[in-house]
């Protein structure tokens, strides 16, 4: 068995996560699996944008911070417009996430619970999908770790830190919008570590007496941090938030997603959705997971940690119930690190009980066991590959390149198709007839579309087997290429 003081077995095992969770992002990326809908959509915003113009509220039921859309355009810009290259930008956070919680867990915890941190973390179903994937979320990862990480190592009690302080939280609030949450954090734990730290001052060779802290200019370095932030706030909010907020298709989209405080059961679900981030569904998993949470803020209940790792997430929960942030599972992402900064917290204390050698080995032996399962229940059989939602690509790179008939997409497959025909020219755009319609796809197609033979392309809907059977039933199929959550067919008109 191995002993929890042997530091060397545990940090080598700690490393070697985040050198596989690494090497597992770099592959997904390689592997180059097609764009789907949301991503297509907010590439070909990148695409199609100025720089200027990406401070604007995005096209195609798209947002996101424009310091995201610019690494990108800057990435496109230099090396091509290739999907690859577009998802360089967010792949790079993710990675410099990993290592960055790494030298977080290693420097807040002993090697046991910093090896349970980093694995679960590097290993993430999610981590590694948004590290291959033009979104957003991955470079929410990237910010909440580094702030972090900031924030146990680099405290502003000299100027030119503050500076940087306040340099650094405006870029992240331009970068990721749930930054501004833990910033929130990191911004009343300052004040309150100022408050409640007194110092020891020597009476006589005997006795000292503890004084309240001198504020001295302490106090105005973080005002002056605050105020910078504040004002990154304004300009976010004025350029995305409010028009986010203001859009139709985002509040009706999230409106299942928001938390009502009315509710028990959305209650219950708001707070599970959290949980699940680190346990998924498995009712051991979730138990384990409260135990480790509550006994992480049983632990911390007196220091500025607390405030740190638990007020974003509450944040996050009062801006739900007031309609402000849907609680959908990737937008809460970013509270992933602060979940397992906390849990960590948690079996840090739980280690520190006093109890027998055997005991204590017994718990680490179930701190692997767990670790494998939690990580098995957070992928399920998708250890090596992320599958995407769809994989329209596969199904295009099949069709000839010189189409001489009409092609009609639906509405969902079209930003795919616009992807592989404008920006990664991997085929030929063809004669295309833009579909509107998410169901009875068939009878639409009747309406648009004159001639004899034609092709068909469908992607991201809810009942395909319907639709791909109405198809069937309505026209003469002479062939069709499938891939998963996609389907095209060349038909022929029934005489």
């Amino acid at each position: 068995m191995i002993a929890v003081d042997d530091k060397s077995i545990w940090k080598h095992l700690s490393t070697l996560a985040a050198l596989l969770g690494s090497l597992l992002s770099l592959f997904l990326w390689v592997e180059d699996r097609s764009v789907f809908l949301d991503e297509a959509n907010l590439i070909r915003n990148i695409y199609e944008r100025s720089y200027l113009e990406l401070l604007s509220p995005l096209d195609y039921d798209q947002s996101a911070p424009f310091l995201f859309t610019w690494g990108g355009k800057i990435f496109s810009n230099i090396l091509g417009s290739s999907t690859m290259v577009l998802r360089l930008f967010p792949l790079l956070l993710v990675v410099a996430s990993i290592w960055l919680l790494w030298r977080l867990a290693n420097t807040a915890f002993s090697w046991p619970v910093a090896l349970y941190v980093n694995a679960f973390y590097s290993l993430h179903m999610l981590v590694l999908r948004y590290a291959g994937e033009c979104k957003q979320y991955g470079a929410d990862l990237f910010a909440v770790v580094l702030l972090l990480y900031l924030y146990y190592t680099y405290k502003p009690n000299k100027w030119t830190r503050a500076i940087i302080w306040a340099v650094v939280g405006s870029l992240m609030l331009w970068l990721s919008m749930p930054s501004v949450f833990v910033l929130a954090g990191i911004g009343l734990a300052w004040p309150v570590e100022l408050i409640t730290n007194s110092r020891a001052v020597k009476i006589n060779d005997t006795q000292t007496k503890k004084e309240p802290p001198q504020l001295d200019t302490s106090i105005l370095k973080l005002g002056v941090v605050a105020l910078v932030w504040l004002g990154a706030v304004a300009v976010n909010y004025h350029f995305i938030l409010a028009p986010g907020l203001a859009s139709g298709h985002m509040q009706d989209y999230h409106a299942q997603y928001f938390l009502d405080i009315t509710s028990i059961e959305s209650v219950q679900k708001s707070l599970l959705t959290f949980i699940r981030l680190i346990a998924k569904k498995s009712a051991v998993g979730i138990a384990a997971a409260v135990i480790l949470l509550l006994a992480g803020i049983w632990s911390l209940r007196k220091r500025s940690e607390c405030i740190v790792l638990l007020l974003p997430i509450l944040l996050a929960l009062l801006f739900s119930a007031l309609g402000m942030y849907s609680l959908l599972e990737r937008l809460i992402l970013f509270a992933l690190p602060l979940l397992l900064m906390m849990a960590g917290y948690g079996l840090l204390a739980i280690l520190n009980i006093r109890m027998r050698p055997i005991l204590k080995n017994v718990i680490l032996l179930v701190l692997l066991i767990g670790i494998l399962i939690a990580f098995s229940n957070r992928q399920g059989t998708k250890l090596i590959a992320i599958h995407p939602m769809e994989d329209l690509k596969s199904a295009l790179v099949k069709m000839p390149h010189d189409i001489n008939k009409p092609i009609y997409t639906s509405r969902h497959a079209y930003p795919t198709y616009h992807h592989y025909t404008e920006i990664d020219k991997i085929i030929s755009e063809n004669n295309i007839i833009l579909g509107s319609q998410l169901s009875n796809i068939s009878t639409e197609i009747k309406t648009l579309i004159r001639a004899k033979e034609f092709w068909i392309i469908l992607s991201h809907i809810d009942n395909m087997n319907a639709e791909k059977q109405g198809i069937m039933d309505s026209f003469e199929i002479l062939k069709i290429y499938e891939a998963k959550g996609s389907m095209i067919f060349k038909v022929r008109t029934r005489t």
